[in-house]
C-alpha cells in the first residue's frame, strides 16, 4: 500500500492519458501538444510532491522515468505522423530516448542498481517537454505567436540536446567496466 500515493497515481494517470493525447493529436496536433504539455507539467508536480512530502517509493523510481520516455516517444510518433515537428529534432532527441531505453534495459538485465536521475537529466527532459509542443505551435500558428514559440522552441532545443547527451553519458556510465587503479 506504500506505493499507492499521489505522485505514483499521477504517474500512472500520465501513462493512461497518452492514449487520448494520441487520438486527439491525430485530429488536431495543437490540442495533442497542449495535452502533452499538461502531462509534462504533471511530471514535475509528482516529483515535487514525492520529495517534499517524503513519498518517494521504489515503484515511483521505476515508473516515473518510464512515463517520461513513453510521453516523449508517443509525442514523437504523433508529431512525426502529423508532420508537426521537424524531423531532425525528432531524430536527435528520439535517438537519445532510444539509447536511454536500451541502457535501462541493459541495467535491468545485468541487475545493476539503476542510477538516480541527475539534475542535468531533469533539465534535458524538461527542455524536451517544452521544445516538442513549442515546435507544434510553430507549425500550426502564424504571426507573433509563431515567432514567440519559435524562439522558445530553439532555446529549449539548444538546452535539451547537449544536456540530454551529457546525462545519457553519465547515466550509462554504470555499464562501463571498472578499471583497476
Amino acid at each position: 500500500m506504500k506505493n499507492i500515493n499521489i505522485p505514483n497515481t499521477l504517474t500512472v494517470l500520465r501513462i493512461i492519458l497518452l492514449v487520448p493525447m494520441f487520438i486527439v493529436g491525430l485530429d488536431d496536433p495543437f490540442k495533442g501538444a497542449l495535452i502533452a504539455a499538461v502531462l509534462g507539467i504533471t511530471d514535475f508536480i509528482d516529483g515535487y510532491i514525492a520529495r517534499r512530502f517524503n513519498q518517494v517509493t521504489a515503484l515511483g523510481r521505476i515508473l516515473d522515468p518510464i512515463s517520461d520516455r513513453l510521453l516523449l516517444i508517443t509525442s514523437f510518433i504523433l508529431f512525426f505522423m502529423t508532420r508537426s515537428v521537424p524531423n531532425w529534432f525528432l531524430i536527435v532527441i528520439g535517438l537519445r530516448e532510444l539509447l536511454v531505453g536500451v541502457g535501462t534495459l541493459l541495467i535491468f538485465i545485468r541487475k545493476i542498481p539503476r542510477p538516480d536521475v541527475n539534475k542535468v537529466g531533469k533539465i534535458s527532459a524538461f527542455a524536451a517537454m517544452v521544445a516538442t509542443p513549442s515546435w507544434v505551435v510553430v507549425n500550426t500558428h502564424y504571426g507573433i505567436v509563431e515567432k514567440v514559440f519559435l524562439a522558445l522552441a530553439i532555446f529549449a532545443t539548444c538546452v535539451s540536446i547537449p544536456t540530454g547527451y551529457i546525462s545519457l553519458y553519465e547515466y550509462l556510465s554504470v555499464l562501463r567496466p571498472k578499471t583497476k587503479q
